[in-house]
């Protein structure tokens, strides 16, 4: 039979191991609610430039809640959140990393 005491002892350093291992990862999400194209427009230009993608042509909404955007200069974009701070990721920057359906 376990002891009491060491049990709590491993409970408490379990319980604060997954409370870190959550606390450190990024918690990904959809992007703000509201027209895909203008919520797109608004994350993109708090990212980058306004050259980068002077005008958002296209965007829809995915599953999961994402935006994918396309700009009057061909450029696209995954528009969502991480840890509740919206975040533009341009998609030919995912493809070079591997990152696939951007």
């Amino acid at each position: 039979m376990i002891h009491p005491a060491l049990l709590a002892t491993a409970l408490t350093f379990a319980l604060s191991a997954a409370a870190l291992a959550q606390a450190t990862e990024p918690r990904f999400g959809a992007a703000p609610a509201g027209n895909p194209t203008t919520v797109a427009q608004r994350i993109i230009r708090s990212n980058f430039d306004a050259s980068v993608c002077p005008r958002v042509t296209r965007a829809e909404r995915l599953e999961g809640g994402s935006i994918r955007a396309t700009c009057s200069n061909g450029e696209t974009f995954r528009a969502f959140e991480i840890d509740g701070q919206p975040v533009a990721l341009r998609c030919s920057v995912a493809a070079r990393r591997g990152i696939e359906g951007c």
